[in-house]
């Protein structure tokens, strides 16, 4: 009997060491907040959240549960940065232009006519951003933050309630709306005006007549219901994007096990593959359905292509020149951006 005791004992004190010593993941339920301000059928939801907030649930085997607040239920595009940061959520959709006064270099990926669509600007921009990016470094760790995954929008043209657009100076004085900075930048170079504008906000803006357009993608155009108000768009221009950096608060992620962080991060990289495929396809479907809408669609002629490049090129040069009065590191970001540009060529 006492034998049988002290094996007894042992394995009791061997079972709590184990039990104690086991990660907090596979003894309990977590649940993460995330906050978008996008509305469910933006594409970036539908193809990306989504995506990764199953993934995260089969990885985990269910341990990891993710509760989804859009359309800014939790809080506004401008804000979402703060809210992860202070922990009040665990993660949201931060976008660059929203926070540019503390992310001025991550707005790289806004540039107009440098990468081509979603999977080009998903890569390169994940180079910047994740793991041991430039930008990982020097703007997401200073400002207390993990990325863990990054979207590319598909590139951005313009789209007006005019039913023409069939020269650049029939840009001129027009507003429009864009997600400001780069840009605001890059169509008042041509003449127009830029209000920046979250995406909630836009549907009634375009109605109200408080914009007479909006720089935006096809896509987004189309499930926002913007494709009722406009008449005409541009074709074969490329007015850059944005990038949708899914983040969380260090303090947050340094909270978590390290499986769950492993977890988070490969769904991350799944999501990634599969959203800019499914991204760059719904593009050429909501293109097909705009024009079925009735939407002219017009090229820029081929004389005014020179200032358009030009117009393009210069906001690039301005970029560079104006944050690195900030940083000096501006120049070494944006060469870094157009290696990792060039190192994905399809």
């Amino acid at each position: 009997m006492k034998i049988a005791s002290k094996f007894t004992l042992i394995a009791a004190l061997t079972g709590a060491l184990f039990a104690t010593s086991t990660p907090l993941s596979a003894q309990e339920k977590i649940t993460l907040r995330a906050a978008d301000y996008l509305a469910p059928t933006h594409y970036m939801i539908r193809f990306g959240v989504k995506h990764w907030i199953d993934t995260v649930s089969k990885m985990s085997n269910g341990r990891v549960e993710v509760r989804h607040f859009p359309s800014e239920q939790l809080g506004k595009a401008a804000d979402l940065l703060s809210l992860v940061q202070a922990g009040t959520v665990d993660v949201s959709g931060v976008i660059p232009s929203f926070v540019s006064e503390r992310m001025p270099l991550s707005t790289v990926g806004e540039l107009p006519d440098h990468y081509r669509n979603a999977c080009h600007g998903t890569k390169a921009t994940a180079d910047l951003l994740m793991n041991d990016g430039i930008l990982a470094k020097m703007e997401q760790e200073t400002n207390n933050v993990v990325v863990l995954f990054t979207i590319a929008t598909p590139t951005y043209t313009i789209f007006a309630k005019g039913d023409k657009l069939a020269s650049l100076d029939a840009l001129k004085g027009l507003k429009l709306r864009t997600l400001g900075g780069v840009m605001s930048a890059s169509i008042e170079k041509l003449g127009a005006v830029g209000v920046q504008m979250a995406s909630p906000e836009i549907y009634e803006s375009l109605a109200r007549g408080t914009v007479d357009g909006l720089v935006y993608t096809h896509s987004a155009t189309v499930s926002g219901g913007m494709h009722k108000l406009v008449k005409s768009g541009l074709s074969g221009i490329n007015f850059g994007g944005a990038n949708f950096n899914y983040t969380m608060g260090k303090q947050r992620w340094n909270s978590l096990a390290p499986d769950v962080q492993k977890i988070l991060l490969a769904a991350g990289r799944e999501t990634m593959k599969f959203a800019c495929v499914e991204i760059d396809k719904d593009t050429e479907v909501a293109r097909k359905k705009l024009k079925e809408a009735g939407i002219q669609f017009f090229e820029i002629p081929a004389a005014e292509k020179p200032r358009l490049d030009k117009a393009l090129d210069d906001v690039a040069e301005d970029w560079v020149r104006d944050r690195a009065k900030r940083n000096k590191a501006a120049g070494d970001v944006y060469k870094a951006y157009r290696a990792a540009l060039a190192k994905y060529p399809d």
